[in-house]
């Protein structure tokens, strides 16, 4: 059987980089729908909200420009441990034959010496 531990690992990787890819879509979604963003499109407000607006909107675009830099992380992190399992199962797989071939050998040491090393046991 695979090692489990491996594989979550792999997956929750993989769901972190789909959590941070909706959180940036979501923070560029509440640039569009904000109430500043919606008085100004409708030419309400001061020039100090427009202002308000461009750095609201330049903080938006930093946390999504972050946003994606932890996506794009996580994605290389899930990938990077996704090969580390496959590795790791075909290392397992391995082991295991190599595990069934000492246990023939030693059945067929048994069956030629016979009894005697049997008793020595």
């Amino acid at each position: 059987s695979p090692p489990p531990a491996a594989a979550k690992g792999v997956l929750s990787g993989r769901l972190d980089a789909d959590e941070i890819e909706a959180r940036a879509k979501a923070a560029a979604a509440e640039a569009l729908t904000s109430p500043k963003a919606a008085a100004a499109a409708a030419g309400e407000g001061d020039g100090e909200s427009v202002g308000e607006l461009k750095e609201e909107n330049a903080r938006l675009r930093s946390t999504i420009g972050s946003l994606r830099g932890e996506a794009q992380q996580a994605a290389a992190s899930a990938e990077a441990l996704q090969r580390q399992a496959e590795n790791l199962s075909k290392e397992y797989g391995k082991v295991v034959a190599q595990k069934e071939s000492l246990e023939n050998r030693l059945a067929d040491f048994e069956l030629v010496m016979g009894d005697s090393v049997k008793k020595e046991k």
